[in-house]
């Protein structure tokens, strides 16, 4: 919140336009990502409530203790992102990929 007018100007200047959902209340969140095969988010309080809809969550985590803080479900892949170890567009796609392969067989 208060930061809307940066995110409109970095979106302008986008050669690729990215798709952001309107605000949503935690509910509507909920009852959106049930419609999800997989979701693709960073630690936060989304992959928590997608763990609680029982949501298979691809999830990159920079920071935290993966056990303590990671996704409950199964199905859910953690990639680790460290500052000496970058993940790779092509990790997360292959990922998300292999996920969704999954979800379908």
């Amino acid at each position: 919140p208060g930061e809307e007018a940066e995110l409109q100007t970095a979106i302008a200047n986008m050669q690729r336009k990215p798709q952001l959902l309107p605000l949503l209340s935690a509910k509507e969140l909920a009852l959106l990502m049930q419609e999800c095969d997989v979701l693709l988010c960073n630690h936060t309080g989304i992959m928590h409530l997608a763990s609680a809809v029982d949501k298979p969550v691809c999830v990159i985590f920079k920071h935290g203790e993966i056990k303590r803080w990671g996704p409950l479900n199964s199905g859910s892949v953690v990639l680790e992102e460290r500052d000496d170890d970058p993940l790779s567009p092509d990790t997360v796609l292959n990922t998300l990929l292999e996920m969704l392969n999954k979800e379908k067989s």
